[in-house]
């Protein structure tokens, strides 16, 4: 019997993680909202109507996801670096607003922070070469400890990939109780790792456990497939029908959140542009 996929289960309910990085809708609307009275308050110099307001940064930072997809791509990182880097990203803006640090650095010290968390050998001049496009070499070093004070010196990250991988393993040692024995475990894996990609740029990962969201999204890769989740891990969880229908519900809300709306990042792009661009001029002004 595969044992990987509970001894995660049992790792994650006395992590940091899931004592400090799990919140209801509630809690979640009320940080936000608290920051963005912080941040108009701190710059009442600037008006009001420049300021990304809570919903407008979460959209935001939830497209910039792809840009730190696109770095981890260049290196050809792992998913669980991709991962990493974009959970670190979202748990540090969770706290903190674009107006006080830059995206482009914290995207660059998120993924840069991610590749040595999970022990990647890679030499630092080759990310800084990647980096570059975004950012200075130099900013991201020094980003680095803001970045982790901001998230509370929580380095541990519980993310799908890694009970994903539990459960692929055991599929595959188990593919004779697949109704369909044509079917590659390999395409139920990359249907599921696509629905965990996309539950970045909802809060799925700040409301549900991980192996919940990877519960989710085999649950949807094997239900197009005409399989089910309850035959084929049957020996390794109890599977009941609200447990199905609390997968089908953290699926569909994925779903709902994770939609992109180019031409409104778009205009949001640039009206934190016009934000940076009076606060620059503002400084300039005093130091004149």
């Amino acid at each position: 019997e595969n044992k990987a996929f509970q001894r995660i289960m049992a790792d994650f309910a006395s992590s940091s993680h899931n004592r400090d990085w799990i919140f209801t809708d509630e809690e979640l609307r009320k940080i936000r909202s608290d920051i963005y009275q912080q941040t108009v308050t701190k710059y009442s110099q600037i008006n009001a109507e420049y300021i990304l307001t809570d919903d407008e940064q979460l959209m935001l930072i939830n497209s910039w996801q792809s840009q730190i997809r696109k770095i981890c791509d260049h290196l050809n990182f792992e998913n669980k670096v991709h991962l990493t880097a974009m959970t670190l990203f979202k748990r540090f803006y969770l706290y903190h607003s674009l107006c006080d640090f830059k995206p482009e650095v914290f995207i660059c010290t998120a993924v840069c922070l991610a590749y040595k968390i999970e022990e990647v050998n890679l030499d630092f001049s080759i990310f800084a070469q990647i980096a570059n496009k975004l950012c200075k070499a130099s900013e991201v070093t020094k980003a680095e400890l803001p970045f982790i004070s901001g998230i509370k010196f929580h380095l541990t990250v519980f993310h799908p990939y890694r009970s994903l991988i539990a459960l692929m393993s055991h599929l595959r040692q188990n593919r004779d109780r697949l109704s369909n024995q044509s079917l590659s475990v390999t395409e139920i894996e990359k249907t599921a790792m696509g629905t965990i990609f996309k539950s970045m740029a909802s809060d799925a990962h700040f409301k549900y456990p991980p192996a919940m969201i990877t519960l989710a999204a085999v649950h949807h890769a094997l239900s197009l497939h005409g399989e089910k989740l309850e035959t084929l891990f049957k020996d390794i969880m109890e599977t009941s029908t609200e447990e199905i229908e609390e997968y089908n519900a953290i699926f569909s809300d994925i779903e709902q959140k994770s939609r992109p709306n180019p031409e409104k990042e778009k205009n949001l792009k640039k009206k934190f542009k016009k934000f940076t661009q009076k606060l620059e001029a503002k400084n300039t002004k005093k130091e004149a």
